[in-house]
């Protein structure tokens, strides 16, 4: 096992216009595995960090557990903020902490939208930091590792800034000329230029496909995996958990989300194929955090104040999954909604507390496999092979043969918009699947500006240092 060191790296002055403190990092034991906390009290010289390959492995766990903070996956880009943007829970009291947000009056309240920027951009500057140093340290390595962290660290960098473009910038599909975000790919003291939707796009399928030519090799999961760590069963603990961190199917299902969302389908499909290959039987990618609990009862909780907890409405829930049609026989509404227990209150519960509390906290979901057949329904050339990508996923979930959908019959791009909406719950993918259509208007939702709705604005201070046309 690993031990325990307390690590810092030094403050990067990254000008967007911010300047981001990466962060401290600690490694740490949580049940069978190692990773790691923020401990702001210890701080060592970034050439000490890099001194040796336990000090790339640290770092690059570092990214992971930022990533999974609840200004980014645990919460603010999973379970709450743009799952209210995604209309799932009704909202109805002013006084509610994300009623501004709900109604995506974001000029009033500009608190979350300000620390997912923030957040995300720490995150890229780590991978950068990783980058710039792993560069300059190849001959530590050995096994693959070099090109496994180089790898993640690359992919990493390229998943955080295609979120941060679907939330900052118009959608592709609206205008892939206008002004995006800096694509951020170095460390340096000078402002990176804001780039257009296309070229944002472009840098992220770069440094995507990039990721997966280094990873066709040396993860254990690709099938083309060549060894280089051991044999799979004797692996090193640094090359296990690849459903934690971005393996090589992630990243095929990255390219895949990215190139439907350029409006290339056949690669998308493509892509969306190769994923599919792995099976279906677990999320493709998913986070690991320690606080996965502790963020769902801050909205799923019979305890939580009134004015933060999320609720799906009842018949709102019923709609969702279609229960005049098909009854309760689809898990997905038995599974994922339950009443806190002790209660009669019913929350959205993927991320629920058991009592009595049992086991680890479950993964933030990032990627599923269903997805896939999703994006492989929406790319396809009938609708024959489109309800067939549905009526797997369907089936999966407890709805029977004699309810598949068919061709001819059923429309295929409101389906596919039901099977995103009954899915994605707590995960986060709904509202970016509505404003790829660029849907107007959006369910559930009394806002007359669609493109408002869609389009977050940047933190104040960017603009005032002119780096960003808000």
């Amino acid at each position: 096992m690993l031990s325990d060191k307390n690590v810092t790296i030094k403050n990067i002055k990254m000008k967007i216009a911010l300047y981001i403190l990466l962060p401290v990092i600690l490694l740490s034991a949580g049940s069978c595995k190692k990773w790691l906390d923020v401990d702001p009290r210890s701080v060592v010289k970034e050439k000490e960090m890099f001194e040796d390959v336990q000090g790339f492995r640290t770092a690059l766990m570092g990214v992971y557990t930022k990533m999974a903070s609840r200004d980014l996956y645990g919460a603010n880009l999973t379970i709450g903020f743009i799952d209210v943007l995604a209309q799932y829970y009704s909202i109805e009291s002013n006084q509610h902490s994300f009623f501004n947000y709900s109604s995506y009056d974001y000029e009033v309240a500009r608190g979350i939208p300000d620390a997912v920027w923030k957040n995300g951009y720490a995150v890229i500057a780590n991978c950068n930091n990783i980058l710039e140093n792993i560069e300059k340290k190849r001959s530590l390595f050995k096994n693959g590792e070099y090109d496994l962290i180089r790898a993640e660290a690359t992919a990493v960098r390229a998943y955080m800034h295609f979120d941060l473009l679907r939330l900052f910038a118009p959608s592709y599909t609206v205008n892939p000329s206008a002004p995006a975000i800096p694509y951020v790919d170095r460390i340096s003291h000078i402002p990176f230029k804001q780039l257009t939707v296309a070229q944002v796009l472009t840098a992220v399928m770069k440094d995507v496909q990039q990721a997966a030519d280094l990873l066709r090799t040396v993860d254990p999961l690709s099938p083309d995996y060549n060894g280089a760590a051991g044999a799979v069963a004797e692996v090193p603990q640094f090359f296990t958990f690849r459903q934690e961190r971005m393996n090589y199917y992630a990243v095929l299902g990255a390219l895949a989300r990215a190139s439907l969302y350029g409006d290339d389908k056949t690669k998308a499909a493509g892509f969306a194929a190769k994923v599919l290959e792995r099976g279906s039987a677990t999320p493709v990618f998913t986070l690991y955090t320690d606080k996965s609990w502790d963020n769902s009862d801050l909205y799923f909780n019979s305890e939580a104040p009134a004015l933060s907890k999320l609720t799906v409405p009842e018949g709102r829930k019923y709609e969702f999954y279609e229960t005049a049609l098909y009854g309760s026989v689809d898990t997905r509404y038995k599974d994922w909604f339950r009443y806190y227990p002790g209660s009669n209150e019913e929350f959205m519960s993927k991320y629920m507390r058991s009592i009595p509390q049992n086991g680890n906290p479950p993964n933030m979901i990032l990627m599923r496999p269903e997805e896939m057949n999703y994006i492989l329904a929406e790319c396809a050339s009938s609708e024959e092979e489109a309800v067939k990508q549905l009526n797997l996923v369907r089936n999966r979930y407890g709805l029977s043969k004699v309810n598949d959908l068919a061709a001819g019959v059923h429309n295929v791009e409101d389906e596919t918009a039901k099977e995103y909406r009954k899915m994605f719950i707590g995960e986060g993918q709904l509202f970016f699947y509505y404003k790829r259509k660029n849907t107007d208007p959006i369910p559930y939702s009394l806002t007359e500006d669609v493109q408002k709705a869609y389009v977050l604005p940047v933190p104040d201070v960017e603009v005032e240092f002119g780096n960003i046309q808000n």
